[in-house]
């Protein structure tokens, strides 16, 4: 019998928003090396965000071509389709976009990016059982092909353990926001910790909404917008920042709260699902009440609440790391070979 092969589908990648090709990128470095006598590993990266010439060439020549996993990563969903006689994995981050299109657009896009997916698939991957849990609000038919998988730390290079920097009030407290939508609670976060001594870094695209918000608090000598990042400058931040603020109001995952805590910053995140499962130790607030998040960031100032987090998110991320999540794809794969190859 011959070898089988694994095709990763990616999304086109876009610059200052590159979580999922890292992920899957180095799922499938780390997998052909580990696992590269059972399995066969392969890579096709769209060029277009609605890639249909690249959609029909596949469905085309799936005719023709041998038996094989063909594993849709995220963002381009629709390229489930693109395979008929493959065996097709289909990876879910969230379901925040179903139904939040209205009339005629919003119904293809439904189709195309959940409904047909949800059919065809042969296997559904969940990052989080929140996304679980909403998938199958929704499409109740698919809790016979999910599987929850969480996502993989993709940093190859850890630094070491660095000592925790005890957070003072007489020094400037340098605050980590990561990701463009309002969702994100960038406006609360200014607000909860204007009249602190802090310094921001928003990471997102240039955005003329939290560009608004820093000449109306006139802050302009307090906070920076860092756009178009290399992988490597984004994760420089992590070094050079006393805390992440992730307390958005709904996530897929959060993997951000997984690389902070892997660089020994304390993280402020949500207590709502997936966010106040997948990171373990974090300060935990409401991220609809901006008391609450005043208040998280109070306990930076508590040295033994600041040393506790940072010894127990270096033990989190541990659960993350690429050899133990790599591991449950290598077995879904296995089971997918042996039912259907």
């Amino acid at each position: 019998m011959n070898t089988p092969f694994v095709l990763f589908v990616l999304r086109k990648s876009h610059q200052g928003n590159f979580s999922i090709e890292n992920i899957y990128n180095g799922l499938y470095s780390f997998l052909k090396g580990e696992n590269g006598e059972r399995f066969r590993y392969g890579r096709l990266q769209l060029s277009r965000t609605f890639d249909f010439l690249t959609f029909i060439n596949c469905f085309i020549t799936s005719f023709f071509s041998q038996k094989k996993i063909v594993h849709i990563t995220g963002g381009c969903d629709y390229m489930v389709m693109a395979f008929p006689g493959m065996i097709r994995v289909w990876t879910v981050h969230d379901t925040f976009r179903y139904r939040e299109m209205r009339g005629i657009r919003g119904r293809f896009f439904d189709w195309l990016f959940y409904r047909l997916p949800v059919r065809f698939s042969h296997s559904i991957i969940c990052v989080s059982n929140a996304t679980k849990e909403s998938l199958e609000k929704y499409f109740p038919e698919a809790s016979t092909k999910i599987v929850v998988v969480h996502n993989p730390l993709p940093i190859a290079n850890i630094p070491p353990v660095r000592e925790a920097r005890i957070s003072k009030r007489e020094r400037t407290l340098k605050i980590l926001q990561i990701g463009a939508k309002p969702l994100k609670n960038y406006e609360r976060l200014i607000m909860a910790t204007i009249h602190l001594n802090v310094q921001y870094t928003f990471v997102q695209p240039d955005n003329p909404r939290i560009r608004k918000l820093i000449q109306q608090h006139k802050l302009q000598e307090r906070a920076r917008v860092a756009n178009n990042l290399s992988r490597d400058a984004f994760l420089s931040l992590y070094e050079t920042h006393d805390v992440l603020f992730f307390a958005s109001e709904r996530e897929g995952f959060g993997l951000p709260i997984i690389e902070a805590q892997a660089y020994g910053l304390p993280v402020i995140t949500s207590n709502i699902a997936p966010m106040n499962s997948i990171g373990k130790n974090c300060i935990l607030v409401d991220p609809f009440d901006t008391e609450s998040i005043a208040l998280g960031f109070e306990k930076l100032y508590d040295p033994a609440i600041v040393r506790m987090s940072i010894k127990k998110g270096y033990e989190n991320y541990e659960e993350f790391k690429m050899e133990h999540v790599s591991r449950n794809y290598q077995s879904l794969y296995e089971d997918l070979a042996q039912r259907f190859l």
